[in-house]
Order: C-alpha cells, then sequence, then structure tokens
C-alpha cells in the first residue's frame, strides 16, 4: 500500500511529515486525511496570541482583545475548514493523489 500526503499543500511539494514537524502536530495524523484539519487547528492556536496582542496594541483591553482574537481565530479556522473541504472535493473528483516518496 502507497502512503499519500494528505495536506493541502502536497501537490507543492510539502510532506505531511513536514507539517507534523513544523506544527507540532502528532505523527498519527501523517498520511491520513485527518492532517488538514490538525493543521488548521495547530495554525488557530498560533494565531490567538498574535491576534490578542496586536487587539492589545491598538488599545483594547484585556476582555475586548480576548473576544476579538477569539472572533478572528474562530473565522479564519471556519474559512481554512471550507477550503479544505473544497480541496478535498476536488481531488476526489479529479483522482489526484500525491504519494510518499521513499
Amino acid at each position: 500500500m502507497t502512503l499519500l500526503n494528505h495536506n493541502i499543500m502536497a501537490s507543492e511539494g510539502y510532506t505531511d511529515e513536514q507539517y507534523c514537524a513544523d506544527l507540532g502536530i502528532d505523527k498519527k495524523h501523517c498520511n491520513k486525511e485527518t492532517i488538514n484539519i490538525e493543521i488548521a487547528n495547530a495554525i488557530a492556536a498560533k494565531n490567538f496570541p498574535a491576534e490578542y496582542d496586536s487587539a492589545i496594541e491598538h488599545g483594547k483591553n484585556h476582555e475586548e482583545a480576548t473576544a476579538w482574537a477569539d472572533l478572528i481565530t474562530k473565522q479564519g479556522l471556519a474559512d481554512a475548514k471550507k477550503h479544505i473541504k473544497r480541496v478535498e472535493i476536488d481531488r476526489k473528483k479529479n483522482n489526484l493523489t500525491y504519494p510518499v516518496e521513499t
């Protein structure tokens, strides 16, 4: 059985293993369709503090900055999930796969 890279950037040469290493994702998601949601979740977790800090720098208090960061992070995650779904549908429709090179 051939292992496949399932991440949505596999067509650009990125491997599931690279994402796991770069984002601290559990390797159990490598070469499985769950990798994309884990990537999105990891990026959202990294974005929250950046959005919070930016809100504070722009004069928001703790509560406002937390609400803002939460809103932006949730919107970004929802957008990512929509994009992931579109890519997965396109790959199935066009029978696109990205085998792991050994």
